[in-house]
């Protein structure tokens, strides 16, 4: 008996671990972690990517419904009749009244709302949509209920925090009234050179009659639906004074770009021809560091700068698409086709996916992964 108490002690004796195995153990599992996160993030990653691409698909055929409700494509902007305030030949300046022209894009008066407020009724916010007065052409700045201030979730990139991030005003007539402009993720191109050109140099969103709330016909979209990319994707910088991806306002950088590529000798006539000796250090490609963006304000441009989007205060003319994803940007044609392109993609080949009528046939798809 005595034997057998002896053989059963021994066997319910446990062994435990010694400090070297628990080390290694908890060593192991942290080279496994290490090894699983970017593996996760990176499928994190390519799924916001994806809900992104989805976005600004839903965003052109919000367009096609307007075009097909209105017969006419959305302007950039519902802003002023241009000669209020603007010098003459406006839309043909590169020289020095450049800045009356661009101040004269909706800044200094008109309701001055963007193309995303006017696809609001196809995006299922028709009680957003509402709040803005077109009929009375009420600018932006006086509306009593504010829908400016909304976040709009089809407005928003995952990928990016502009949830929940404003813009303060700064620049606009609204700078000291405590208006709050709610931000987002997407802009239309109205120019492949700059803003105040787009009725002679159009893109899908340029060509429109200032004063008034609708945009080209189709019909002006001569290199065909295929062929001019429409939509594409912004970043937004954690500041109020910054004005980039603000929805509701027609502003470079905010709801609209220009790439800012000249025509051959500057001349201001169509078919748009870029200059193909133009330094691209001053074209604003996708997720472009080295031009900074043309803004409203510009009030800390050394962060600005560090968060990889430049900007300046000078005249606002043009803006980059930009995107956190890695290598570019999603953007979508007037066809509704939409996909991924590529940060290196050729700025000439890009100067004619965005010109509306060069009469070049290449596919916006073509160029999309």
């Amino acid at each position: 008996m005595l034997g057998f108490a002896s053989r059963v002690g021994r066997s319910t004796e446990r062994r435990a671990f010694t400090l070297v195995e628990l080390l290694v153990v908890i060593a192991i599992i942290a080279i496994l972690v290490s090894m699983l996160l970017p593996a996760v993030n990176s499928a994190r990653e390519t799924a916001r990517k994806l809900q992104c691409l989805s976005q600004v698909r839903q965003l052109g055929l919000a367009v096609i419904q307007h075009q097909g409700a209105h017969s006419r494509l959305p302007p950039g902007g519902f802003i002023s009749p241009i000669s209020e305030f603007a010098p003459p030949n406006c839309d043909k300046f590169f020289g020095s009244n450049v800045s009356a022209c661009f101040d004269a894009f909706g800044v200094r008066g008109g309701p001055t709302y963007s193309w995303m407020v006017l696809i609001l009724p196809f995006l299922e916010e028709a009680a957003l949509y509402e709040q803005f007065d077109l009929k009375n052409r009420t600018p932006i700045y006086d509306l009593p209920q504010m829908p400016q201030a909304n976040t709009v979730g089809s407005f928003l990139c995952p990928s990016d925090a502009a949830d929940g991030r404003i813009f303060n005003g700064s620049g606009t007539p609204a700078a000291s009234s405590g208006l709050q402009f709610a931000k987002g993720n997407y802009a239309a191109y109205v120019s492949p050179v700059h803003l105040n050109m787009h009725r002679i140099l159009p893109a899908a969103f340029g060509g429109f009659e200032p004063g008034q709330s609708i945009g080209q016909r189709m019909a002006r979209i001569k290199d065909g639906t295929t062929h001019t990319l429409a939509i594409t994707e912004v970043r937004t910088l954690d500041r109020e004074w910054d004005s980039r991806g603000v929805w509701s306002l027609p502003f470079p950088g905010a709801s609209l770009l220009a790439l800012d590529w000249h025509p051959f000798g500057n001349r201001v006539e169509a078919p748009y021809r870029p200059n193909q000796n133009y330094p691209l250090r001053f074209v604003q490609t996708p997720n472009a560091n080295h031009l900074p963006d043309q803004l409203v304000a510009c009030s800390d441009p050394d962060y600005a700068e560090s968060q990889g989007m430049k900007c300046q205060r000078v005249t606002y003319f043009s803006s980059a698409p930009r995107s956190t994803h890695l290598g570019g940007v999603n953007c979508v044609a007037l066809d509704n086709h939409a996909g991924f392109v590529s940060e290196d993609i050729d700025s000439y080949i890009f100067a004619y996916l965005i010109s509306a009528n060069d009469g070049q046939v290449s596919s916006v798809s073509e160029y999309m992964e």
